[in-house]
């Protein structure tokens, strides 16, 4: 092993392990791409038929309490869609709540300005009325 392979009267690839052409690999790569290619297309059709035969989503039963615990992906889905549900309860609330508040407001906008016209108009018929006294004292 310890000589130059540059004196060797051996032809190269006689006998030892060297890389053999391109050419002359078994081609195992396309059949195994072949199989693959197979097995998608029976898994598509398989998923195809799953979902034509699927009811539609307002048919479908509730879903039964599961025998196996939830992957963590249907774990986040299932938190994200109760935090929907919340978000949505709480914009009605919200919503009720603002509408109350704004029927406050417009109405305390009406009873204030009212009052306030009152207490002026009241303000000039006593300003007239000192008037009236005093002109009446200084006859």
């Amino acid at each position: 092993f310890g000589s130059s392979r540059c004196g060797s009267s051996r032809p190269v690839g006689s006998g030892d392990r060297t890389r053999q052409p391109p050419a002359a690999r078994p081609q195992a790569l396309p059949a195994t791409m072949q199989h693959i290619g197979a097995v998608a297309t029976i898994l598509a059709a398989i998923a195809i038929a799953a979902i034509a035969q699927a009811p539609p989503p307002e048919q479908a039963l509730p879903p039964a309490a599961p025998a196996q615990p939830q992957s963590p992906v249907r774990k986040v889905v299932t938190l994200l869609e109760e935090m929907r549900e919340q978000v949505e309860k709480d914009k009605e609330a919200d919503e009720t709540a603002h509408d109350k508040y704004m029927c406050w407001c417009e109405t305390s906008k009406k009873e204030k300005t009212k009052a306030v016209e009152d207490g002026e108009q009241h303000i000039d018929e006593l300003q007239a009325f000192l008037e009236e006294a005093a002109a009446k004292d200084s006859e």
